[in-house]
């Protein structure tokens, strides 16, 4: 056998090689011919685009989510571009100039596109429905309208942790993310008789927008005055496990999650943290008070020393509050083990108290349960966001059975050793306005990251607010830097509870009201405009793709405003630099420009308004005579 030599094999392989890279080049020739010319390309695509649209109609349909209150947080528009195909065009000169208008295109470089011979053209994308119509009232040969779907969120990035994003109808985090297991039938277990449930359905939180705004104001308040590189907050309603809101700061708007890295995305509540010593040493004595039960409670609980006998109920005591367990909720995705994460804080200090069972570190959520659950004599909770659902078809409400409270509770809990926890965290905490507490600390911590060891501080502060029946928990967690403390530590704790309580009776008044108007609320009407993102913007044309392409300003059309509410009114007339003139007050009758007009070169917009009780058709004759 002879041997090939190693200098004629390696010439074989570079000879492939160059083979293999000039019929790539080839290829990729031809495709771009056959994409200029004859738009194989963009035809394959709308055809997979008709694909998924056909399969996807057949399955259950992702509806609205609205908030406690039924405003809505997530809907489905419509996104419609505008394409041409050049060799259906009776007239080039025309159809640039009349889509011109319409679109607020360049006129001569439509036209120079359109006659570059092109098969496919892309002219606008997400246009309003306005521009919409008004395409389709030109009736022009070789203009056509491809529509698609989009998920949008009117309150950008308001809860943006609790309800999650949307991308290719795939709910990647938050309550989305839960919603496609309700529509794939996980997860659905309905109270009662369980009523069949159509292909499409809406979903109601328990979330409340108005607080929510309170919220996220507090955590850019918070973190301006404390200096902080990350503050989130949690609020609850300590019977039921209701998340009434929630904020993170940094956040981000999920209409644009596939700008954000993961680690912008993550719950800061959901990362177990080093918690401080005074949190652990109230976990301690609160569940040696209820171990010890009635007979033997000392009258200094929260000085106790351990006894062996009370060692086991102790671990039964911890086994029901699941501190370290991973809660399974309906608004984060899953973690995969029943235990935490390991986190990856470690204390500076290390601690010189005996805290018994309880864990140097947790989640913040699993804190705030955990409490919520000491507090309230050891009821069970579970933290939920999502009420019920809304069956769009038969329009029945049906609720989820797994999110109602089952005031399961420990046999261990005593309604005396309950409390004399109440006692024992009121006596650690400081009283506020409206017979609120506050209970705070922090604790210094290092953190490894690529291979760098930092330093932070995690305050923590649990607040409970008086709300009615229920009261309100919340827990707020601040990371900052050593560097941003001042010198004597008590002139940036006293701010930050300053901030918060100056809230407190707010707060407790929205959820009372809330509570008190729950059966009288209708579903917010909208979603039936065309998707637009808020700065709109068209690209310029492009012989190649969509993407990529240089943005032109655009003017926009003047939308039909009659019957709308001023509020309504100023906000699709945001962006459109036009001087606004308003007649009266109510809701708008009358406008100049007309619904359709073309904005460009308008400077002026006159709004008519009249109040509901003044449109009876006596007084509204009486008006137009006056006037005339």
């Amino acid at each position: 056998m002879i041997k090939k030599s190693r200098l004629r094999t390696q010439k074989k392989e570079g000879r492939r090689v160059i083979l293999s890279l000039l019929i790539l080049a080839i290829l990729g020739a031809v495709g771009y011919q056959l994409e200029q010319h004859f738009g194989i390309a963009t035809s394959v695509q709308g055809v997979l685009h008709s694909i998924r649209v056909t399969f996807s109609q057949k399955g259950p349909v992702r509806g609205t989510i609205y908030d406690r209150n039924l405003k809505q947080l997530a809907v489905n528009l419509e996104r419609v571009s505008v394409y041409v195909r050049s060799r259906e065009i009776d007239s080039i000169p025309e159809t640039a100039t009349r889509l011109s208008e319409v679109l607020a295109l360049d006129k001569n470089k439509l036209e120079e596109q359109l006659e570059s011979g092109v098969l496919r053209l892309w002219i606008a994308e997400d246009i309003s429905q306005e521009q919409e119509i008004a395409v389709k009232k030109q009736k022009l040969p070789g203009v056509y309208l491809q529509r698609d779907e989009k998920r949008y969120y009117p309150n950008d990035s308001q809860a943006a942790y609790i309800i999650g994003a949307v991308e290719n109808s795939i709910g990647l985090s938050g309550v989305e993310y839960y919603y496609d297991r309700l529509l794939a039938g996980k997860n659905l277990k309905l109270q009662g008789k369980k009523p069949p449930l159509g292909s499409s359905f809406d979903l109601v939180l328990t979330i409340d927008l108005k607080i929510q705004e309170i919220l996220e104001n507090l955590v850019r308040d918070i973190a301006r005055s404390e200096k902080a590189d990350k503050v989130a907050m949690y609020l609850l309603e300590s019977e039921t496990g209701e998340i009434i809101g929630g904020a993170n700061l940094p956040g981000f708007n999920p209409n644009t999650y596939a700008k954000y890295s993961q680690e912008q995305t993550e719950d800061l509540f959901f990362e177990p943290l080093s918690m401080p010593g005074k949190y652990r040493l109230f976990l301690r004595d609160a569940t040696m008070v209820q171990a010890y039960g009635e007979d033997r409670v000392s009258p200094a609980a929260w000085s106790l020393i351990p006894n062996k006998n009370s060692l086991g109920n102790q671990l039964r005591i911890w086994e029901w509050l699941g501190l370290e367990d991973s809660q399974t909720t309906d608004f984060h995705v899953p973690a995969q083990s029943k235990k935490t994460a390991v986190s990856q804080q470690l204390p500076v200090v290390a601690a010189e108290t005996d805290f018994n069972f309880v864990p140097e570190s947790a989640t913040p959520l699993n804190l705030l349960r955990t409490i919520s659950m000491l507090l309230d004599k050891g009821k069970n909770i579970h933290p939920f966001a999502v009420k019920k659902i809304l069956d769009k078809e038969t329009g029945a409400e049906v609720l989820l059975s797994e999110k109602e409270p089952t005031d399961k509770q420990s046999d261990l809990w005593s309604d005396f050793a309950g409390d004399r926890t109440v006692s024992l965290f009121q006596s650690q905490a400081r009283p506020g306005k409206s017979n609120s507490y506050f209970f705070r600390d922090d604790i210094l911590v290092s953190i490894v990251r690529g291979g760098v060891r930092q330093f932070a501080i995690n305050d923590m502060l649990f607040v409970t607010l008086p709300a009615g029946s229920h009261d309100l928990h919340m827990l707020i967690v601040v990371q900052k830097s050593p560097e941003g403390v001042s010198k004597d530590g008590s002139a940036g704790k006293v701010g930050l509870e300053q901030l918060v309580e100056e809230k407190v009776e707010r707060l407790s008044v929205l959820q009372q009201i809330a509570r008190s108007v729950a059966d009288v609320r209708e579903p917010e009407v909208g979603g039936e405009n065309n998707y637009q993102p808020k700065s709109q913007l068209f690209p310029d044309l492009s012989t190649e793709t969509k993407s990529g392409a240089k943005d032109i300003i655009v003017p926009g059309i003047m939308p039909d405003l009659r019957g709308l509410s001023l509020r309504k009114s100023l906000r699709l007339l945001q962006g459109t630099n036009v001087v606004l003139k308003i007649q009266g007050t109510g809701k708008v009758v009358d406008q100049k420009p007309r619904p359709g007009t073309s904005l460009k070169g308008i400077k002026e917009c006159v709004l008519i308004m009249v109040n509901q009780e003044d449109m009876s058709p006596e007084k509204i004759s009486r008006g137009h005579s006056a006037k005339k």
